[in-house]
């Protein structure tokens, strides 16, 4: 998965973190490594390795606090195969913290795989869609990183059964669009609200022409 970073010495940057190479034996087919890219200066650089490697997890980045948090994701040698720890990285300190956070309302938490995750209102990240055991899924989980609560909203089932590509936020944060990754061409608009907590999501109707959307599956790739 790949997070862009406007924010690290003027320069537009791509995080690359964990991913899988098949030609490893089992044990080590999932990798930790994470890899920073200068798009200016054309270079990698190497950066502390996740925690918990995995494919098609949920990332976003908190410019203010110079943080990616990520979620979520599939690890076949973890024990339920999906990842449900949530780690940050602090680009101050080149270093991923695994991070203790209470769940609200009793609710088991059921992390998946090509979900998306994007920044809402206030102090609140959105994890939304994605997929388990080959079904797609319509779940949204609200991450509280002030707090370290994590709880669910339900979605209204408008989702579709769709596996959403990436998300186009607005610079103010009050909207984005989700696209379908599926073979079929759904588009719909998240309504962010005006207060933490908040959203709605709904279709964008009308004609749309037929779209070939392309993205990877291993890593998964992520851009804000």
């Amino acid at each position: 998965m790949c997070i862009r970073d406007r924010c690290r010495a003027g320069r537009d940057s791509l995080l690359v973190i964990s991913g899988y190479d098949s030609n490893l034996i089992r044990e080590k087919r999932f990798i930790p490594k994470v890899e920073r890219l200068d798009l200016a200066a054309k270079k990698f650089y190497e950066l502390r390795d996740v925690n918990y490697p995995r494919v098609k997890g949920a990332a976003t980045y908190i410019a203010e606090k110079e943080f990616v948090y990520l979620f979520a994701g599939f690890n076949e040698n973890y024990i339920n195969k999906y990842i449900d720890k949530i780690e940050r990285y602090n680009f101050k300190l080149n270093d991923w913290a695994t991070l203790k956070f209470n769940i609200l309302d009793d609710v088991a938490y059921s992390p998946s795989m090509n979900a998306v995750a994007l920044r809402a209102q206030g102090q609140e990240i959105l994890v939304l869609g994605g997929s388990r055991d080959g079904e797609p899924v319509s779940d949204a989980w609200v991450f509280d990183y002030q707090k370290m609560i994590l709880f669910r909203r339900e979605t209204a089932k408008a989702l579709r059964d769709d596996i959403l590509t990436l998300p186009v936020q607005s610079e103010d944060r009050k909207n984005a669009f989700l696209f379908s990754g599926n073979t079929v061409n759904h588009v719909y608009r998240l309504n962010l609200g005006q207060t933490d907590s908040t959203f709605v999501l709904s279709e964008i109707k009308g004609e749309l022409s037929p779209v070939s959307y392309t993205h990877l599956t291993l890593p998964t790739i992520y851009s804000v």
